[in-house]
């Protein structure tokens, strides 16, 4: 075990970590208000805020597995800090609870399903995204490694590392 990158990681999570918490904080405030505003006591709309907190997080962590990562200290920082602490599975669950109890069990039902299937197609949407600029990425750098050395340069120690 290189302790020097499990450091680096560890710290790219503990960043990542605050980072994504405090977002969706902010974020849970920002789309509460809204909530708020419309007058809602008991929240009875198609979503709740932590829906779309948890949907935007399954969409950004598709795009980032699309993307393909290489740098273990970047995945850390995104993935498991930012995205760990900014969705969470047990704030909707106690949102759904709430409705639970107050006799909304179909509700709760369609609900949970449909933020699932919701999470589902927002992380498959974004690792779609991820691939095509993934690929891209690559065929534009293989033009230009061609271009490199149809100009009589050497591709050698041009290459650059992929996604770091």
């Amino acid at each position: 075990m290189d302790m020097k990158k499990t450091a680096l990681s560890a710290g790219a999570v503990i960043l990542g970590g605050a980072l994504g918490a405090v977002s969706r904080l902010l974020l849970l405030e920002i789309t509460g208000e809204a909530v708020r505003s419309l007058g809602a006591r008991h929240i009875v709309l198609p979503l709740f805020p932590i829906d779309i907190v948890n949907i935007t997080g399954c969409l950004a962590a598709g795009l980032i597995m699309g993307l393909a990562l290489k740098n273990a200290q970047l995945k850390s920082l995104l993935v498991t800090g930012f995205l760990g602490a900014f969705t969470s599975f047990s704030a909707s669950v106690q949102s759904y609870a709430m409705v639970y109890v107050d006799g909304g069990s179909r509700l709760v039902s369609i609900l949970f399903v449909s933020n699932a299937l919701l999470c589902l197609m927002s992380c498959s949407i974004g690792l779609a995204i991820g691939n095509i600029i993934r690929e891209r990425r690559g065929k534009r750098q293989k033009a230009a490694d061609r271009g490199g050395r149809a100009a009589g340069g050497s591709a050698a120690g041009n290459t650059k590392e992929e996604n770091s």
